[in-house]
């Protein structure tokens, strides 16, 4: 079925769902127009429904996929070079920045339902250099979930690195 085809059988199908919907249930109506005004607001309120749908989709889509989300524990300053900073002010916030860096991951996997937050222990920025082996998981198990939703259940969060 062509694209025209698939957006008119939408349009229709919605406006017929509306007017059943009318018919069925005393709080739903369609206008005290004529029937040639009904079924034009059957139409026009079936479009706009599609294009929602169109619009909210691809959203439950991307919500619905699996999400690992690698949280570093070694603080960002360890991982910048002396000159970078031997620029910034002795009293720059690096305390400030990690527990909102930490508070913001968290957040992040708690965006997507399902999606699991990974501490690297063991990491700074670099996961994928210092802990390979987390990134090759993360992917796998994703992989796999992707293939296989019945795979992807959802365990309790890691705990979180003391701050």
């Amino acid at each position: 079925m062509g694209a025209v085809q698939r957006v008119l059988v939408t349009l229709i199908a919605n406006a017929v769902a509306l007017a059943v919907a009318a018919a069925l249930f005393d709080g739903i109506r369609v206008g005290e127009a004529d029937a040639v005004q009904q079924i034009v607001t059957l139409l026009l309120v079936g479009g706009v429904l599609g294009i929602v749908n169109a619009i909210v989709t691809p959203i439950v889509r991307l919500l619905s996929l699996p999400l690992i989300v690698l949280t570093r524990v070694v603080p960002q300053d360890a991982d910048l070079p002396p000159e970078l900073r031997a620029k910034l002010p002795p009293d720059f916030p690096w305390d400030a920045i990690e527990t909102v860096w930490q508070e913001l991951q968290a957040e992040l996997a708690a965006l997507v339902p399902g999606a699991r937050q990974v501490i690297a222990t063991e990491s700074g920025h670099y996961i994928q250099v210092e802990q390979p082996e987390l990134v090759i998981e993360a992917v796998r198990q994703v992989v796999e979930a992707v293939r296989d939703p019945d795979t992807w259940a959802t365990p309790a969060a890691s705990p979180s690195p003391a701050a």
